[in-house]
């Protein structure tokens, strides 16, 4: 990764500017620099909340202003908002002293930027202002530009339409012209103000017509999507660099819709606000399956209620979601997931077997089977709780289904966390929780099959010995819950899906992830790799750790992938599925059931590593993680992918389906 780096940012003092320049160094920051922000006071104490360090500076014509307010004041009261054409804005432009107030700052503020450049000797400086200030741009160290408004501004060419126009790309030159011989004597005034100090510095002058007066000799930056940009008509000049958006991601200030809104018919999808309660079984992925799933839901406006055992009390509500928690002797004083993870452990199910020995185990664990005896005890809670709240309609993530919830008059759709062989046979694809290719030996997949039809026997009789006594139907192929009639809806990403083997069928949907997006918890890379020149990996379990290791019972998944560079998971679905959504190659070593599979989906469909964790070698682990790190081709297949994923909107349309279920 090289070293840490201090990088300063400096920006004019406008809202814009200074949030395209936290985009960009919120990206910088999670690769281990020292970020520091020179900025005007009316931004004191806005930078500090994303891990910068501020440091103010005050000028006479902004002092006191707030945020912006200053050019926002000038604008409101010049008449350039009316409507008249560009042509007569320029012309009120003109008589705007905005930018000549920039540059008369930029001057009184000089000493203070002297004295910043000498208590932090930065490494780096980036400069998002209309003209450069010389104790930066002359302080012997490299300095990059940045150019947060359209990229006409910057990059002046007798081919583009002049900035500030709004002219038609195949519009009349002439009108170009006009316009262009107009603008270039609107910033005349604060050219030559910047030009006069430079000579008295004995610095060089700056000759452009241009708003923007900087151009680095070593890096330039705008941000303006690749679709939108001028690249059909003109090329990007040298040094030079089109980023898509300087998007903050860290916005520390939440947002929902106002409740006025909520409660109004304001659009179609809205014409009913749900109550919507989800059901899911005991176990950390599942739960966070369905947060993922009712976050979307919440933020269309619905009411979302979890019914969840006591471990999982207060993990629901800071999403904005209302609790129900039942109670039972089993579930009372244990953390998220416990029984079922020391079910696993105690069983055998995590040493070193195959996948066929593995399912035979899997068959001997009473921990399926005690969940119908829990569902079972708790069926007169659910019932007040439903009474309660009175839901819509009802989301299931669990291996049986409550007849209270499935056997009601209200639509219930079935979520599905974990691969989807798991809950799709077909005979096209591979058994789940084996772990065989797709294009592997029939007879095995037979063999397979033949095995695992078994697995839930135990616990769908007794489920069923409950239905008949309630005078309920039974289920079928020794499961305790059927498919939804309804809907029924599994997460996995397009690029790793079996529809290249079998089509998806009818009343199932996928989404490409159930990832949580409101993650509570914050993360930052720790302090002792911050401040050490190493490669950025963050590995970590329960056992002691080395040196250049860190770790944690627990951290929020979602904030650290997008800080690291491989991913060494055992191959959990949300893990798989939001790995693949930040575009990070995966090695997986596989211990039980789905976790085969999704191993072996991502190695055959070359997206990551498959190895065996009680065999692999440390130089086989070494290895493959340089493979991986050094893969341009894969890093590229990669972030397309994650491209694709985060603009779907899969979550959204699945939302479309269930408020279809009623509406």
């Amino acid at each position: 990764m090289g070293k840490n780096m201090t990088i300063l940012f400096a920006s004019v003092p406008g809202v814009g500017h200074v949030n395209a320049c936290i985009g960009l160094a919120e990206v910088l920051l999670s690769r281990g620099h020292k970020i520091v922000f020179a900025v005007d006071q009316s931004f004191a104490g806005k930078l500090s909340p994303f891990g910068f360090i501020e440091e103010t500076v005050t000028s006479d014509e902004m002092k006191g202003e707030k945020a912006g307010e200053y050019s926002a004041t000038n604008i409101l009261s010049s008449g350039v908002l009316f409507g008249v054409s560009a042509l007569e804005k320029l012309k009120i432009m003109r008589n705007l002293s905005i930018i000549e107030v920039f540059v008369d700052a930029l001057r009184q503020n000089e000493p203070q930027m002297k004295e910043f450049v000498a208590k932090h000797n930065p490494d780096v400086i980036v400069i998002d202002n209309f003209a450069g200030s010389p104790a930066l741009m002359y302080a012997n160290r490299p300095w990059v530009g940045v150019c947060s408004m359209n990229p006409l501004f910057a990059i002046p060419d007798d081919r583009t339409p002049p900035p500030g126009s709004g002219l038609s790309m195949n519009g009349d030159r002439d009108e170009w012209k006009a316009y262009e011989e107009d603008s270039g004597q609107m910033f005349a005034n604060a050219r030559n103000n910047y030009n006069k100090w430079m000579k008295e510095k004995g610095l060089p002058t700056v000759e452009t017509n241009s708003a923007l007066m900087l151009n680095s000799p070593y890096l330039n930056i705008y941000g303006f999507p690749e679709e939108l940009d001028y690249t059909d008509i003109r090329p990007i000049p040298q040094k030079w660099l089109r980023v898509d958006a300087f998007m903050r991601r860290g916005e520390k200030q939440e947002f929902k819709i106002p409740d006025k809104f909520r409660d109004r018919d304001v659009e179609k999808k809205m014409v009913q606000k749900l109550t919507i309660l989800f059901a899911p079984v005991e176990g950390v992925g599942h739960v966070n399956a369905c947060i993922g799933l009712a976050e979307v839901l919440l933020s269309r406006g619905h009411k979302i209620v979890f019914v969840v055992n006591p471990s999982f009390a207060g993990k629901l509500s800071p999403f904005g979601f209302i609790e129900e928690i039942m109670t039972s002797e089993e579930t009372n004083n244990k953390k998220p997931g416990e029984d079922g993870a020391r079910s696993l452990i105690e069983s055998g199910l995590l040493s070193n077997v195959t996948s066929y020995e593995s399912m035979k185990i899997m068959q001997t664990i009473t921990f399926f089977d005690k969940l119908v005896d829990t569902m079972r005890a708790n069926e007169p809670q659910l019932k007040a709780i439903v009474a309660k709240h009175n839901p819509d309609l009802y989301i299931i993530d669990d291996f049986a289904g409550s007849p209270t919830l499935i056997h009601s008059t209200k639509p219930w759709v079935s979520l599905f966390s974990g691969n989807p062989l798991f809950v799709i046979n077909d005979e096209r694809t591979p058994p789940g929780s084996s772990g065989y290719p797709s294009n592997g030996d029939r007879k095995e997949w037979e063999k397979f099959k033949e095995l695992s039809k078994d697995m839930f026997k135990n616990q769908s009789f007794k489920y069923n010995e409950w239905m008949k006594e309630k005078g309920f139907p039974v289920t079928t192929n020794n499961r305790a819950i059927d498919d939804s009639p309804y809907l029924n809806i599994y997460g996995y990403p397009e690029e790793l899906d079996y529809t290249d083997l079998r089509p998806l069928p009818e009343k199932w949907l996928r989404v490409d992830a159930f990832m949580r997006r409101g993650e509570k918890q914050e993360f930052k890379i720790p302090d002792k790799f911050r401040d050490r020149d190493i490669e950025k990996r963050l590995l970590g379990d329960t056992y002691e750790l080395a040196d250049n290791m860190w770790g944690e019972n627990s951290v929020p998944q979602t904030k650290v992938l997008p800080l690291v560079d491989v991913v060494i998971t055992h191959g959990g679905n949300n893990s798989v599925t939001e790995t693949f959504s930040f575009g990070k190659p995966m090695i997986i070593m596989p211990l039980f059931a789905d976790q085969y599979d999704n191993a072996q989906r991502v190695m055959e469909k070359g997206f990551g590593i498959r190895l065996n964790p009680h065999t692999v070698s440390e130089q086989e682990l070494l290895n493959s993680i340089e493979k991986l790190l050094n893969d341009k081709e894969l890093k590229h297949k990669l972030s397309v992918a994650s491209k694709r994923m985060l603009n779907s909107n899969s979550l959204q349309k699945a939302a479309e389906k269930i408020e279809n279920l009623i509406q």
